[in-house]
């Protein structure tokens, strides 16, 4: 391991004479750890430096440089760092780190990690180096591209820096190189060392070394951001002679157009210019700066897990929380988008349009930028749906002010876009995340492309991606499975499943009777998938059996996807309008919209009620449905997971597979769940051990740093699933318990449906403890 005297005697003298000049107040780093101040540093809620208390004293800049507090740009509250930089000065931090080295344990897999924000006014071809130590030796560092603008946040699990870190380093050192230009770094929110979940870090252009198994990790979707741009920017991509469909596209943008503006409320431009003040923004040369707009998944380090609760004082809370999240500001943006489309050009619509361009510089000034991981990007796609619809119609006002190719390059790193050029051995299984936050993204960043051969070549490979994504869903894998089934987290989860569906399926009608529409093949199957929605469930009601980690009784189906999906055509293209999904709109919709009788007027009518059994093996479901009313039985196996129990969510839920019996009559508000009081040892036509609820409730375990904390139990046994005719028929388990809490406890459970009429049948029922009583039940409200 390489080590150096980070201080040699020139620099201490030159130390001690920056004190004499200087109220910034420093140490001598050669000093023993007893001398060092112990309370300065801990600012606000401990081993964070907000600087909103004065300058600390462990700080010291060289004597070639000069560090002092600054309000012109700031991450958070009035002030930051600023440190007036030489080549070879250094900026020093002497105080005791804080690392701590993982302890292996089953809670919680969070390690320590450097947190930061640094701001850079000019690029250049340059590393800045973070050093940590003890005395005069170095024994972990990392470099950071400088070849940015604007604030970026560092987030960097000491296991990704070189060097070996161990406990009780005493100092921290920012280090210039010798080649570098002079000037000013502004740093704010430093954490030396803080526990972060390691599945959070984000690689990109400025540390693209960091967490590199998040390239192939199951949230790969939202983090591998730097990798996917690596496909899209491919030097060695020509789009020479590519062919230009010039009135496909324009349709495309004019059919998304309208789908951003149906149904908008005229905007209150009072409200607006409110908000808009609210920003704070002030003009400093180039720059828009204003009130610091937070990446709220970053600051779930100080919320999730409670492993950093007590860090934070209120002081230090309001502070650091005292901003506007990225998914609030895109929302606004969105309004002030729709409100410049509803204004004609007067007065007030330039004052929109200004409004919008400023906050626009803002905010990529702010870090939300092409090329910027922002510390963590998980979940990073439900905060930017909302500002991708705002850019997408905004795109002419964009375009004029020369802002069209930074903010596409933004909307294309944040949608992974270029996950369209992966290598067709990777594009397996479609994420319900990608549906529902990232798909329209990335569509948007593709036809806002300056450049028209590159917009129609990847419009071409977009739909190529997508059509082969919609048709390979291996295993347990996510995506559209043969009976109908949508997977998240290893199973048909409807609730992940209606936003993937809501989100897909207008891109499919927008693309369709186009050269870049969906195959024949993933239009049927997701034709397929929407159907099935409304088999199981009634009253829009989903089954309580599909409920996942959400049991509450209020998870339903949405109807927009049959609109879409109807006006996309049959799979065939022989019908410009699908007759089967524009039946089941006119059944599902209680009240004719504009849509509905829009289809009236094309002699389109309202089907009947489904009617026969529906084996869904993939979901481990058989469904029978009679006038009107739906019943289903449901199981688990050593392949597909019983439950889904968060430390949040469903502590109770292990029965719910338990070869749970719904029977729902049409009205949903007559189905035998209820939330308030329900006692969930007791699911209808569970087989189940009556426990106490102290002893039902699911004891959460962290074992990996690949998964969270949660709880997704499998069985020992693999006979579970249904059999259908088509008319009839059945369902059968061999059930076991789980050995994380009783694997003695077995029975054996089947379900027959003869029309009106179901056969429920148990034997085999065992457990070691006798004391326990077992219980066999259904619970309807009417009489079929």
């Amino acid at each position: 391991m390489k080590t150096s005297n980070v201080i040699d005697t020139v620099v201490v003298i030159n130390m001690l004479l920056l004190c004499a000049l200087l109220t910034v107040g420093c140490s001598d780093k050669g000093s023993s750890a007893a001398k060092y101040d112990t309370h300065s540093y801990q600012q606000p809620g401990g081993k964070i430096y907000l600087f909103e208390q004065g300058m600390p004293d462990t700080i010291a800049a060289s004597l070639n440089s000069r560090s002092s507090l600054a309000t012109q740009y700031r991450k958070d509250g009035t002030h930051s760092l600023a440190w007036e930089y030489q080549p070879e000065s250094t900026l020093t931090f002497t105080q005791p780190v804080g690392y701590k080295p993982f302890v292996a344990n089953e809670k919680d897999q969070s390690q320590s990690t450097f947190s930061g924000w640094i701001y850079n006014s000019q690029p250049q071809k340059q590393k800045l180096k973070f050093v940590f130590g003890t005395d005069n030796t170095e024994q972990a560092w990392f470099d950071i591209n400088l070849d940015f603008t604007g604030w970026r946040q560092l987030l960097i699990p000491f296991k990704d820096m070189q060097g070996i870190a161990v406990e009780g380093m005493n100092f921290f050192q920012v280090q210039a190189p010798p080649s570098i230009k002079a000037g000013t770094f502004y740093f704010d929110q430093l954490m030396l060392s803080i526990p972060v979940d390691p599945r959070w870090p984000t690689r990109d252009e400025v540390v693209p070394y960091v967490n590199l198994a998040s390239d192939t990790a199951p949230n790969r979707h939202w983090l591998a951001l730097y990798r996917y741009n690596q496909f899209l920017q491919d030097p060695n991509r020509s789009y020479q002679d590519q062919q230009i469909e010039s009135s496909a596209i324009k349709a495309i943008k004019t059919q998304l157009d309208d789908l951003v503006m149906v149904n908008q409320q005229q905007a209150d431009l009072t409200a607006i210019a409110k908000t808009y003040a609210s920003y704070e923004l002030k003009q400093q040369g180039d720059v828009i700066t204003g009130k610091a707009l937070l990446n709220k998944n970053r600051l779930k380090v100080f919320l999730d897990k409670g492993v950093n609760k007590g860090l934070l004082d209120q002081q230090a809370f309001d502070t650091l929380f005292d901003g506007v999240t990225l998914r609030s500001y895109g929302e606004f943006m969105l309004k002030l988008a729709i409100a410049m489309q509803q204004t004609p050009a007067d007065a007030h619509k330039q004052e929109l349009a200004d409004m919008y361009l400023k906050l626009t510089r803002y905010a990529l000034d702010q870090g939300y930028t092409s090329g910027s991981g922002l510390g963590t990007a998980h979940h990073m796609g439900y905060s930017v749906r909302a500002l991708s619809r705002a850019h997408f119609i905004s795109r002419d006002l964009l375009e004029e002010n020369e802002l069209l190719a930074d903010v596409s390059d933004m909307m294309a790193w944040f949608s992974a876009t270029g996950r369209i050029y992966r290598p067709q051995s990777e594009m397996t299984n479609f994420n319900a995340d990608v549906m529902n936050t990232q798909l329209r993204g990335m569509l948007y960043s593709i036809l806002l492309q300056p450049d028209e051969e590159k917009q129609a070549a990847w419009l071409k490979q977009f739909s190529f991606w997508l059509s082969k994504s919609v048709t390979t869903s291996h295993g347990l894998g996510g995506g559209f499975k043969p009976d109908g089934s949508i997977f998240h987290h290893a199973q048909h989860y409807p609730a992940y499943a209606k936003g993937a569906v809501k989100g897909l399926t207008p891109v499919v009608e927008v693309l369709a009777h186009s050269p870049y529409a969906v195959s024949p093949s993933a239009h049927q199957l997701i034709k397929q998938a929407v159907a099935m929605t409304e088999v199981y469930s009634n009253d829009r009601l989903t089954l309580m059996s599909l409920a996942g980690r959400h049991p509450d009784g209020k998870q339903e189906i949405d109807l927009s996807p049959f609109q879409h999906m109807a006006m996309a055509g049959s799979p065939d293209g022989k019908q410009a309008i699908d007759t089967d999904m524009a039946a089941s709109y006119l059944r599902l919709m209680p009240k004719l919209d504009k849509f509905g009788r829009f289809l009236q007027k094309n002699g389109f009518k309202a089907e009947a009620s489904p009617s026969g059994n529906w084996a869904m093996n993939f979901a481990n479901l058989s469904i029978q449905r009679r006038d009107g009313w739906v019943a289903a039985a449901r199981g688990f196996s050593r392949y597909l997971v019983g439950n889904e129990s968060y430390a949040n969510a469903n502590r109770y839920g292990r029965y719910i597979n338990y070869g749970q019996l719904e029977i729902m009559k049409e009205d949903g508000s007559q189905r035998a769940f209820s939330h308030d009081g329900w006692n969930w040892n007791r699911w209808p036509g569970t087989t189940a051990l009556q426990l106490p609820f102290e002893q039902l409730q699911a004891k959460l375990r962290n074992v990996d740093a690949f998964s969270g904390l949660e709880e997704m139990l499998m069985s020992a046994q693999s006979y579970s699933g249904a059999l259908s005719d088509g008319g009839n028929g059945m369902f059968a388990i061999k059930l076991q318990g789980h050995s994380k809490y009783d694997a003695s406890f077995a029975a054996n459970k089947s379900v027959f449906f003869f029309d009106n009429r179901i056969i429920a049948l148990g034997s085999g029922i065992k457990t070691q403890d006798g004391i326990l009583t077992l219980r066999f039940s259904v619970t309807v409200r009417f009489s079929a």
